[in-house]
C-alpha cells in the first residue's frame, strides 16, 4: 500500500493559487510577444504608464487621456490596413 499524506484544505487552496500564479507568470512573455506582433504594445505601455505614474493627471484630464489612447489604437488599426494593402499589391505584382 501507498502512504498518502493528509493535507488540510487550506494548504491545497494555497498550493492551487500559487500554481495558478506561476502559470500566469509563464504566460507573460507570450502575452508580450502577442502585443508586439499585433502592434498593441505602445497603447498598452501608454495605459500602464498613465495609470501607474500619472494617475492624478489622468483623473484631471480623463477625456484627453481616453482620446490619446483611442488615437493610438486607431493608428495600430491603420497600420494593419496599410500592411494588408501593401501585401495585396505585392502579391498582385508577382503574378
Amino acid at each position: 500500500m501507498r502512504y498518502v499524506r493528509w493535507r488540510a484544505p487550506e494548504v491545497e487552496a494555497v498550493d492551487t493559487i500559487m500554481l495558478g500564479g506561476f502559470g500566469l507568470l509563464l504566460l507573460i512573455p507570450h502575452l508580450i510577444l502577442l502585443l508586439i506582433k499585433t502592434r498593441f504594445i505602445i497603447p498598452v505601455i501608454y495605459s500602464l504608464i498613465v495609470d501607474i505614474h500619472f494617475h492624478e493627471w489622468e483623473a484631471a484630464h480623463h477625456v484627453l487621456s481616453n482620446r490619446i489612447e483611442i488615437a493610438l489604437i486607431v493608428l495600430v488599426i491603420v497600420s494593419w490596413i496599410v500592411t494588408l494593402i501593401r501585401t495585396i499589391k505585392r502579391r498582385l505584382d508577382n503574378r
